[in-house]
């Protein structure tokens, strides 16, 4: 074994030193490799499961307006310019729809979700090509009263009610995956 009385105070001293300098330098290390890790976690929480959530409310807001737009389009199927002002809406809302889910499909999310955001999707075309149906029939002025068109909706009312319970699902599936990856 190695005996260090046999050596002198000064050679001592520089050892310590030395073993001082590396201990520092190692720690230095050691916390440099856990902030460079801790940023690549908060950019990928950032980049990925806020702009997630951030694109389901979107999502969520548009598919309110679609639903609010079907309404006013319905209770104003007598006056032909505030139907057109509200079938434009309508429209808008609907691209507003289309383009949060396909920003969330973009993003790294999990299976489930993608297997939510698939069923919404095929949804909301079963929504959309009622709705379009409904509105051609409204402009060449085929429903005598609002219950009447109110009626030809009813077959796409399923769908629109399968989108929010799985903007629900897809809430609660998204909300869960940010919250283990800001545990992780």
């Amino acid at each position: 074994m190695f005996n260090l009385k046999s050596l002198s105070i000064r050679l001592r001293l520089i050892l310590l030193g030395l073993s001082a300098v590396l201990s520092i330098v190692c720690i230095g290390g050691f916390c440099l490799y856990s902030q460079r890790a801790f940023s690549q976690q908060f950019s990928h929480y950032a980049a990925n499961d806020v702009e997630s959530l951030a694109q389901i409310a979107h999502l969520r807001a548009g598919v309110g307006n679609l639903r609010r737009f079907e309404k006013d389009m319905l209770i104003n199927l007598d006056d032909a310019e505030a139907f057109g002002k509200y079938a434009a809406s309508w429209k808008k809302a609907l691209f507003v729809v289309n383009k949060s889910s396909k920003e969330i499909q973009s993003l790294q999310v999990p299976q489930e979700t993608r297997a939510a955001l698939e069923v919404i999707d095929k949804e909301m075309q079963v929504y959309r090509s009622g709705i379009e149906g409904v509105q051609k029939r409204i402009a060449d002025k085929e429903f005598g009263s609002l219950a009447a068109a109110n009626a030809a909706l009813g077959p796409v009312k399923a769908s629109i009610h399968k989108v929010d319970d799985e903007l629900d699902r897809l809430t609660d599936l998204i909300g869960s995956d940010s919250e283990i990856a800001a545990l992780a």
